[in-house]
């Protein structure tokens, strides 16, 4: 397969995986992202210039779908940070519920009466 068309296929591949994927499974969907960008960058290596006029034109469409590709990338990554920070705070919540006086354990205010 032409190089310019292989990361054309493989860019609109990766879009439709990123648009109409539901998988619950993260890791298994991050994996499978990560096996489509490696197969694009392959591509991507291959190219060499100078380019034919068909050829050059392809390449005009996949940078145009760069930008799309960039951006569901970009919400991908903001749902996973998002994640992470909600369980960044049920982690907090459920140890301020195991031991509720854990911040109220002060041992720096101690005071001592000298007087006799």
């Amino acid at each position: 397969m032409n190089p310019v068309k292989g990361v054309y296929v493989t860019t609109v591949e990766i879009i439709r995986y990123l648009e109409n994927s539901t998988e619950e499974d993260r890791e298994k969907r991050i994996e499978e992202i990560n096996k489509m960008l490696e197969k694009r960058q392959e591509f991507l290596d291959k190219i060499e210039k100078p380019l034919s006029s068909g050829e050059e034109t392809l390449a005009k469409q996949a940078m145009q779908l760069n930008k799309k590709l960039d951006a569901l990338l970009q919400q991908e990554k903001q749902n996973i940070q998002k994640d992470m920070e909600q369980l960044k705070v049920t982690k907090k919540s459920n140890r301020q519920y195991i031991n509720p006086y854990a911040s109220l354990q002060n041992t720096g205010g101690s005071f001592f009466d000298k007087r006799k």
